[in-house]
Formats: structure tokens, C-alpha cells, sequence
């Protein structure tokens, strides 16, 4: 029996299918080890709050081994982030992840629409 997808759901997941291309292709590398291969999104900040999940100075193109390990050790990326940023940023990074968002399910289906199309300005292709 297959069960039923909500549209909401629906949404979310073409969002992070969509934002997660747009980054790997934004990077086109893992940027805490240098990798080309099984390329993914990693977050900065835990993408289970929806505040930072699609915004593009919480997520970076990490090989999947640098992603699994930033949950026990997150310096790389946390190095890497302030390799651009200040610690500033990363403070207000932080406190805008801290806070509650919502997101109406069109806005989610404008965010996935939105990343669909910039993945062709990206000089890295997936």
C-alpha cells in the first residue's frame, strides 16, 4: 500500500532536491576536503529548523563522508564559513537559526521553483 504524500511534503522535497543541486552545483567541490565525488548539501546549521534550510549561507558542498562528520566535529565547516564571512555573521547566523520561521507550502514550491532555475548561472554543473 503506498502511502499518501501530503502536498506540503511534496513541496519540502522538491525544495531540498532543488537547493541541494543548486549548491553542489554553486561549489562544485567539497569545500572541507577538496573531493569531487558523492557530493552532497551540508548544513552549517541543522537543516530541521526551517529558518536556515534553504538559505545559502548555511549550506555548502560537502562529500558525504566530511557531512556525516560534521555532526561530531563541525571546525571544518565551521572554519570554511569563516574563511567568508565574520564572526559577526556567524553569531547572527546563529540566532536567525535560533528563531521560529514559517513557511506557507507556496512559498516552499516558489523556494524549489527559485533554485531549479539559478542551478544554470553556477559555474559548477552536477
Amino acid at each position: 500500500m503506498k502511502a499518501i504524500t501530503s502536498e506540503r511534503k511534496k513541496a519540502v522535497a522538491a525544495a531540498d532536491r532543488e537547493f541541494s543541486r543548486f549548491i553542489r552545483a554553486r561549489d562544485g567541490r567539497c569545500v572541507t576536503c577538496g573531493t569531487t565525488e558523492r557530493l552532497q548539501c551540508g548544513h552549517l546549521f541543522s537543516r530541521s529548523n526551517y529558518s536556515l534550510r534553504w538559505d545559502e549561507r548555511n549550506a555548502y558542498c560537502q562529500c558525504a563522508s566530511c557531512n556525516m562528520r560534521h555532526e561530531y566535529d563541525p571546525a571544518p565547516l565551521t572554519m570554511y564559513y569563516l574563511s567568508l564571512y565574520s564572526q559577526e555573521d556567524y553569531v547572527k547566523l546563529h540566532a536567525t537559526w535560533r528563531g521560529p520561521t514559517k513557511f506557507t507550502t507556496e512559498r516552499i514550491r516558489e523556494i524549489a521553483a527559485e533554485y531549479r532555475s539559478r542551478v544554470g548561472e553556477c559555474r559548477w554543473k552536477d
